[in-house]
């Protein structure tokens, strides 16, 4: 049986299903995991700072959280008994569908709504500041999309699996991922605008690359294998996946094609009264303005459930590190 006395307030390391170590983490916190069941009596810990490792069951500590366990028998588990324990349950081992990814976004997003709206209006403010720029905002956007978003999905993942990982954490250990994230953000967003102008491969790649900044954070992919792992993964369970979006996204779609047919409204317009001038673009332009504040609003009011969700399909569909894309 391993002590844990030696420290006053115990950390943990524990080894997931996926092979990752996570931790340190509380004592609590390894209960919760347990109880959520993505840890059971075979999951292997440590107390943090320590070499030796050993199943959850050796630690008197958690013995409450294993009753059909007998506590004189846990120090005699062989390795034969230690076999017909089944794998720490992961959330790769939960189904994917789409009322479940809706259900485990929705809960994580509760469970840490402060960081994760926090971390998506950081996100959402530097991408409205940069948009105020003429030209060389745009520019900047296109650059530092793919470090944003992949500090907001670290973040996210991160909590997911039990971290207590802030977004400014999550940013500061992006390190040697960020030309990665910038080259995965600039060729997605030049590739997908070059397939809007078909409009179906825009959609598609739209919906495909989802997981690409997801798999660049955590399976340390370079750029164009975590786009094209994503669009793998994702086109296997397309439908699904686009259902999955398509809900998340409602709002946002709706407030955009209203102010898109007001657009297009207001250029007919403008053609049917005479030649384009000064003057009318300006027009055009003061209309323009307030329906796109609109939708970046209401962007904004979407990006929590909608990035929990997103983590929640990830860890449904892959959810390990090791796992092998085909």
């Amino acid at each position: 049986m391993i002590d844990a006395s030696k420290q006053t307030v115990p950390n943990y390391d524990m080894i997931g299903g996926n092979g990752n170590s996570y931790g340190p983490v509380s004592a609590d916190q390894i209960r919760r995991w347990i109880s959520e069941k993505r840890a059971n009596a075979g999951t292997h810990i440590r107390l943090s700072g320590l070499v030796e490792w050993g199943p959850i069951s050796s630690f008197s500590e958690f013995d409450s959280s294993f009753p059909e366990l007998h506590p004189t028998q846990e120090s005699e588990l062989t390795e034969d008994v230690e076999a017909e324990i089944p794998p720490p349950a992961t959330p790769a081992s939960l189904p994917f569908t789409v009322g479940g990814c809706l259900g485990g976004g929705r809960d994580l997003l509760n469970r840490n709504f402060m960081p994760i709206a926090g971390g998506c209006l950081a996100v959402w403010m530097v991408n409205m500041a940069l948009n105020f720029i003429p030209l060389l905002g745009g520019f900047a956007v296109l650059f530092l999309i793919g470090p944003l978003y992949g500090a907001l999905f670290r973040m996210v993942l991160d909590r997911k699996r039990g971290l207590e990982t802030t977004f400014f954490q999550a940013w500061s250990g992006l390190q040697t991922q960020v030309p990665t994230l910038i080259v995965a953000g600039a060729l997605g967003a030049i590739l997908t605008a070059l397939g809007y102008l078909l409009l179906v491969p825009g959609l598609y790649l739209t919906i495909a690359w989802s997981f690409g900044f997801l798999f660049i954070i955590d399976q340390k992919t370079d750029a164009w294998t975590g786009l094209e792992n994503s669009r793998r993964t994702i086109t296997a369970s397309f439908q699904g996946v686009a259902l999955l979006l398509i809900i998340c996204f409602m709002p946002l779609l709706i407030v955009s094609l209203y102010g898109g047919i007001q657009l297009a409204g207001e250029v007919m317009k403008i053609i049917n009264t005479g030649p384009i001038t000064t003057e009318t673009l300006k027009l055009l332009a003061n209309k323009i303005g307030p329906m796109a504040l609109i939708i970046e609003v209401v962007r904004l009011l979407v990006m929590p459930l909608a990035t929990c969700v997103i983590v929640e399909a990830y860890e449904r569909l892959i959810g390990s590190p090791s796992r092998t894309i085909e």
